[in-house]
């Protein structure tokens, strides 16, 4: 455990949709079924796009906010639950959800803890936005994921 500041807890789950788009990126190189590649590309650039959006909110967002320290910060601030993770050549496209949801448990657990151990209301505003934002893309993801699983 470590103390860290707000920015620095935005940092690394920006770096964890960064990893984890990579991630799905390489997953999708070695899949047998183009259903499941197009998937994979979808969640990849999901991903990305989830990055980028942490790097605007740190541009913008107040410094008071940014520089808030948390004291003794566990280790799911680092969020590395993908390393050793492989999605199959003949995976299902439940089989892939299923890694999705367990690998976004990480920033769920992450946002929900620093709601709730954050010293003010603006920063504990700030991860609960978070937090329900993530649990809005996992169901968006889950929908777009079985509809394309449907179509194809």
């Amino acid at each position: 455990m470590t103390t860290q500041r707000t920015r620095d807890i935005l940092e690394r789950a920006r770096e964890f949709h960064a990893q984890l788009s990579r991630f799905y990126e390489r997953m999708g190189e070695s899949v047998d079924h183009e259903k499941i590649r197009m998937l994979l590309t979808y969640m990849s650039r999901h991903e990305t796009n989830l990055a980028e959006c942490l790097t605007r909110y740190k541009r913008e967002a107040a410094e008071r906010v940014l520089d808030t320290w948390f004291k003794y910060v566990s280790e799911k601030a680092t969020c590395k639950s993908f390393e050793g993770v492989v999605i199959r050549p003949d995976a299902t496209v439940e089989e892939v959800v299923q890694i999705a949801l367990r690998l976004d448990r990480c920033l769920v657990d992450l946002y929900t803890e620093m709601a709730e151990r954050a010293v003010s209301q603006e920063v504990r505003d700030l991860f609960m936005s978070l937090l329900k934002t993530e649990q809005k893309e996992e169901n968006q993801m889950v929908r777009n994921a079985f509809t394309l699983d449907r179509e194809i």
